[in-house]
């Protein structure tokens, strides 16, 4: 499902669509979209989140804010991926997918 601007501002516990709703915790709102949570937090410049715990963890910040473009800086353990959304689907696109026997 993809978001649409209408879908950001629905209220909280309004159903976005089947099975996809809008939901509060505490002061975090969380969508469920396609099965998954997704967290939605602010940050402001030079803050931090972080990602799991222990050696796989990644810790995303928040560099630089200009305009409508945000920079982000990823401390991250050198066997964990990270890559754009399009660039990851490029990569899924061109993974061969072994015979059915």
């Amino acid at each position: 499902m993809t978001i649409t601007p209408a879908a950001r501002f629905v209220p909280a516990g309004t159903a976005v669509g089947r099975g996809r709703f809008l939901l509060r915790a505490g002061p975090r709102p969380l969508w469920t979209l396609e099965g998954r949570l997704m967290l939605i937090l602010t940050r402001r410049e030079d803050e931090c989140v972080v990602i799991g715990e222990g050696p796989e963890q990644v810790v995303l910040t928040v560099v630089d804010i200009r305009g409508d473009k945000v920079r982000l800086g990823f401390e991250a353990p050198r066997q964990v991926p990270i890559h754009r959304k399009e660039i990851a689907d490029r990569i899924a696109d061109r993974t061969p997918v072994p015979p059915v026997a």
